[in-house]
């Protein structure tokens, strides 16, 4: 959940840093790549409790191991 934190961290930056701005055309560029980030931030969590909530006996099929030679 670290990366999460960290995107949803970024996406606070970046709108603080959009207010700094007098240009709207790029307080609207940050904003936009704060919602990214945000959105990054959702589907990440996402696909961790999703990940999390999968029996382990599955999870082992699709991750294969590699081998050593």
């Amino acid at each position: 959940m670290q990366r999460v934190e960290t995107l949803r961290e970024q996406a606070d930056l970046l709108r603080r840093l959009a207010e700094s701005f007098d240009s709207a055309q790029i307080k609207d560029e940050l904003q936009n790549l704060a919602s990214r980030c945000d959105q990054l931030a959702a589907k990440v969590a996402r696909e961790i409790a999703e990940q999390r909530s999968r029996p382990i006996a599955d999870l082992a099929k699709t991750s294969p191991e590699k081998e050593t030679s």
